[in-house]
């Protein structure tokens, strides 16, 4: 099997990335996604198609599994008291102050930076002033 890498130019056909496991399909010929560190492998359809069931079955059996062993875990942490940490940082989170909505916080203090002056916008300031001052 050919090897191919991200950006490259292909024909049509299915290519799993070997780092991702990540399966592209191309209906006619392109270019894969990716960088040229991403590497490709262009699997025969007939593969494909004996694979699906395959994974999916892995799947089938793995999930209870995977289901069981979070819940144990949980199950132990509550138990052994170790949800105390988890609880303490959450109450951490929550103590914060709220923001305003709009209010910016990286933006520095007032009369910091330099002020941006457009002399444009000055003569028209300017030209506005006289004109009120006139009515």
């Amino acid at each position: 099997m050919a090897r191919h890498f991200g950006g490259s130019k292909v024909e049509s056909g299915y290519y799993v990335n070997t780092r991702s496991l990540a399966v592209v399909s191309l209906a006619g010929e392109g270019i894969l996604p990716g960088t040229e560190r991403d590497g490709f492998v262009r699997v025969p359809w007939p593969v494909m198609l004996a694979a699906a069931p395959v994974l999916g079955g892995l799947f089938v059996l793995a999930y209870p599994v995977i289901g069981i062993s979070t819940m144990a875990y949980g199950l132990a942490k509550r138990g052994l008291g170790l949800a105390g940490e988890s609880a303490r940082d959450i109450a951490a989170d929550l103590a914060t102050p709220p923001h305003a909505v709009g209010e910016a916080h990286l933006t520095g203090k007032p009369g910091e930076g330099k002020e941006l002056r457009d002399p444009e916008i000055e003569d028209l300031e300017k030209e506005i002033r006289e004109k009120r001052e006139k009515k």
